[in-house]
């Protein structure tokens, strides 16, 4: 299984439901890297910031959400996790929302290359 699929420029146009199926799936990977980084977060600022549990999927559930963190940190390594969290997550989200913004892109890319026929210029061209 492939994780992007989309159809070609010579194909048509996917219908509906595999539209609907693919931005679904993508929205799902998007979660899951979402999830995974407050994971990650949690993980950081119980063991190295040494925070109580609720405090630390606060912290990193705000600093993914772009706010800014509950507890004030002191020492070095805290400070270190917290900065590399936050550019961490901040990469994280581009991602997770150039993911799900991928298949509506590409369609509506693919039929603005499609005539009124539903014809693509690849399939012009041939005949």
């Amino acid at each position: 299984m492939q994780l992007i699929h989309f159809e070609r420029h010579h194909e048509p146009l996917a219908p509906k439901h595999h539209f609907f199926l693919r931005l679904s799936r993508n929205f799902g990977f998007a979660v899951m890297m979402i999830a995974g980084t407050a994971a990650i977060g949690f993980g950081g600022f119980y063991y190295f910031c040494g925070l109580s549990p609720s405090i630390s999927i606060l912290n990193s559930v705000k600093i993914i959400s772009g706010m800014d963190p509950v507890a004030n940190l002191e020492g070095f390594l805290p400070h270190l996790f917290e900065v590399s969290f936050h550019l961490f997550s901040s990469l994280i989200i581009i991602v997770a929302t150039s993911l799900f913004l991928v298949p509506v892109l590409h369609r509506i890319l693919h039929r603005f290359h499609l005539d009124e026929t539903g014809a693509s210029d690849a399939q012009r061209s041939r005949s």
